[in-house]
């Protein structure tokens, strides 16, 4: 997944006091859309219910890519950016070139001390949804 570690590279590359800023750049990456897709993913299954702001996440393959659809309110902008950031990384990623998200990835991004202890469960729980999704599609052993 050399885009994830290109992303990684590129926050620990920048200032601690701009990661933040950074992180909103990318949340306004995520893209809109369709309504129809929209009240797709607002569905109970497609819900992380760890998460205080509503995210409903849909991970699939098409054509052995791998596709995320992902719905978060621009009012929630870090978890957005988190978001953002892996959509970047994995959307339209071929599966045979698919490695793990790591498990840390606040950490690597320099985050961590940044976000809050809510709002970094939330996100530990998308990654975690990601990475099992991946693994359910038998994507990644």
């Amino acid at each position: 997944m050399p885009k994830l570690q290109e992303i990684i590279k590129e926050f620990q590359e920048t200032d601690e006091d701009f990661r933040l800023d950074l992180l909103l750049d990318y949340s306004e990456k995520l893209p809109h859309l369709p309504e129809e897709i929209q009240n797709h993913l607002r569905q109970e299954q497609h819900q992380i219910p760890e998460c205080q702001t509503p995210v409903y996440l849909e991970v699939f393959t098409q054509n052995q890519h791998l596709k995320i659809r992902a719905e978060v309110p621009p009012e929630s902008p870090t978890v957005r950016g988190i978001i953002s950031i892996l959509f970047s990384a994995l959307d339209s990623c071929l599966l045979k070139n698919l490695e793990e998200i790591p498990i840390d990835l606040l950490r690597r991004l320099g985050l961590d001390k940044k976000i809050g202890t809510l709002r970094s469960h939330g996100i530990n729980a998308i990654v975690h949804r990601i990475r099992h999704e991946i693994k359910q599609l038998g994507a990644i052993e």
